[in-house]
């Protein structure tokens, strides 16, 4: 039971970082997701997007994940979403709605990061 339960996360989590897109031409992104370091439950996901030319982009993540039957609850999964330049100074970000970032001076983008919550704890008080 447990490692199903275990694993149903790991997919999810895995589904959010495949299906997120950055509104951008170019296609090769570098995604890393560190399954070891837990921070209080919390997975860190690390993106260093290709350079982009767009003073703004919108970042989004996906609102179902195939296989699922419910909506993706990204408001209570997703948390501390920023982005950062080369010089590791955070750009300007604002929360469009449950799925949608938007990022300014996107043309500095250097990489983005936020933590994603394992589902076990949300699923602990849901009836089986």
């Amino acid at each position: 039971m447990v490692k199903s339960a275990h694993l149903k996360a790991l997919i999810t989590i895995w589904f959010l970082v495949l299906g997120l897109a950055l509104q951008v031409r170019a296609q090769e992104y570098t995604v890393i997701i560190d399954l070891e370091d837990l921070d209080f439950d919390r997975l860190k996901v690390t993106i260093y997007p290709p350079q982009v030319d767009n003073e703004e982009v919108v970042f989004a993540f996906p609102k179902y994940v195939p296989g699922g039957f419910e909506k993706v609850r990204v408001e209570e999964l997703v948390s501390d979403f920023r982005a950062y330049n080369q010089r590791a100074f955070s750009l300007r970000t604002e929360r469009l709605s449950e799925n949608r970032f938007l990022i300014g001076n996107a043309d500095k983008i250097s990489s983005i990061e936020y933590y994603v919550e394992d589902t076990w704890d949300l699923l602990r008080n849901t009836p089986l």
